[in-house]
């Protein structure tokens, strides 16, 4: 298909009423309306590294990019799994099934695949060779998310009688970031 995308029927749960499982058998692959269960969920499938989604999250390597469009990248088993658990909701999500298998990330995958469903996010599977092209780090896991920057104010965050906090100011690299954070963490920073 152009621009390396093909589109994978999954089977959901059926839908509740009459009339919508007539209108699915009719025409199985539309989307239901928002709140309703659908019969096929369309989960996009990207095989070319020219794709126009590929090439989007490839841009967000420039901080310019990312303090324009206001988006990360996350990547690693690690701190996908770290940035899921505290909530955050991903815009995009990246997954090659063939290394997420082999990394042990199906419960990632999973709790992506919900969040698709529920449209919240955007879940693409890709071929090994658009997601090494995705890939900054070697031990990436199998998945990428795309993630709104978090905006946090002073007032909100937790203090005790003498607080311990952290200021980044302007960090060139997301990897420069990550290793700012787990030393703050390692430190014992409250925010």
């Amino acid at each position: 298909m152009d621009g390396g995308v093909t589109l994978k029927p999954v089977r959901r749960r059926s839908l509740n009423s009459s009339l919508n499982r007539r209108a699915a058998a009719c025409c199985p692959a539309v989307f239901t309306p928002a709140g309703l269960h659908q019969t096929n969920h369309m989960t996009t499938h990207l095989t070319s590294p020219h794709n126009p989604h590929v090439k989007d999250a490839l841009k967000l390597e420039k901080r310019s990019e990312r303090v324009r469009r206001r988006l990360t990248r996350v990547e690693g088993a690690q701190e996908v799994r770290r940035a899921l658990a505290a909530g955050i909701v991903p815009v995009e999500a990246f997954v090659c099934p063939e290394i997420a298998a082999e990394e042990g990330m199906g419960d990632v995958v999973e709790m992506l695949e919900r969040l698709d469903a529920q449209r919240r996010t955007r879940l693409y599977t890709v071929t090994s060779a658009v997601f090494a092209r995705l890939a900054i780090r070697e031990e990436s896991g199998g998945v990428v998310l795309i993630i709104p920057f978090l905006d946090t104010r002073l007032a909100r965050l937790p203090q005790r009688a003498c607080p311990f906090f952290t200021v980044i100011d302007r960090p060139e690299k997301p990897g420069n970031l990550g290793a700012i954070l787990r030393t703050a963490d390692a430190a014992g920073v409250d925010g």
